[in-house]
């Protein structure tokens, strides 16, 4: 299958900004959703939360890890205007994610993201 040559341009020319990354994003979550059953991904957020122990579930040693990991979702190194964006067009279409994460996780990320870049 080929995307039309008018989508390719659009693609080709926000690949960068936000078209392109909400394409990829939206691309993997579809891989994510077709590939595995949900128990078998394991979220960045539920990783740093349990200190490691949620690769408990492929690894049964990492019950007992109690690493110090801290999320980077709110680094300043991040574009304020362009995770603004993203976030906006997330809530906007929650197909994207649908069945990983619920709107309300979005607005969290991005209240957290709010608070850590000032």
């Amino acid at each position: 299958m080929h995307a039309a040559p008018d989508r390719v341009l659009l693609f080709r020319r926000d690949f960068h900004g936000l078209t392109g990354r909400l394409t990829i994003l939206r691309w993997y979550f579809s891989q994510y959703r077709a590939l595995r059953p949900r128990q078998h991904v394991i979220r960045h957020e539920n990783l740093v939360a349990s200190g490691g122990r949620a690769l408990a579930v492929i690894d049964p040693e990492a019950a007992s890890r109690a690493e110090s990991l801290q999320s980077r979702n709110a680094s300043t190194l991040y574009d304020h205007v362009l995770v603004n964006r993203l976030t906006e067009r997330l809530l906007a279409e929650p197909a994207v994610y649908d069945g990983f994460y619920e709107p309300a996780d979005i607005e969290a990320l991005q209240a957290s993201w709010a608070v850590g870049s000032s």
